[in-house]
């Protein structure tokens, strides 16, 4: 998040810049022990709540006008909502305890998995992030050169054009969140 942060300051997008730098210092606080454990209860909905929850955001989110005051209030507020959510509510099991059970009932499949996938998330993130490292380098010298080597927001930008791309680009984001929530809580 930090290098993130310096490219879109470097590239003179400050306040993508500054959104990133906002994510990134609390995730570094966090991981430092610079922020005490959160003592609140709050868990994330389950169900057909959270469902309802997400159709409730969704349909503003498709029909808002993209970049419009609408879109960003959505977004912070439901990022903001999340973090909270997720910050405060902790894993089901400690660390200590679930490592104790991989031990004695043959989890370590699970866990050999786990790895696995978290491998090939970072492999994808990796690769997404040089596509756009590479479209911005590759793409500076002329508005041709930018042509050939459009950014990954180029190219799905059309998409959200249509209501029908936007609706179905905003039900993966939503559902694919409500996964990503879901199973980091069972883990």
């Amino acid at each position: 998040m930090l290098i993130t942060s310096g490219f879109h300051f470097f590239r003179g997008a400050a306040v993508d810049g500054v959104i990133f730098l906002v994510v990134a210092l609390p995730l570094l606080a966090d991981s430092t022990g610079m922020i005490p454990p959160a003592r609140s209860r709050l868990h994330l909905p389950h169900g057909r709540v959270l469902f309802a929850l997400a159709i409730v955001l969704g349909v503003p989110m498709v029909l808002a006008p993209r970049y419009s005051a609408t879109e960003t209030l959505i977004l912070s507020a439901l990022g903001a909502v999340i973090l909270v959510v997720v910050w405060a509510d902790p894993p089901a099991e400690p660390h200590s305890a679930r490592a104790a059970r991989i031990r004695t009932d043959g989890g370590a499949r699970n866990s050999h998995a786990g790895r696995r996938a978290a491998v090939l998330w970072i492999i994808l993130g990796l690769v997404l992030c040089l596509w756009e490292l590479s479209a911005y380098f590759l793409g500076r010298p002329s508005p041709a050169a930018e042509y050939n080597f459009p950014p990954l927001s180029d190219l799905v930008g059309p998409m959200l054009d249509s209501l029908v791309g936007r609706t179905l680009l905003v039900a993966a984001w939503i559902l694919g969140g409500i996964a990503l929530l879901r199973r980091g809580r069972s883990t």
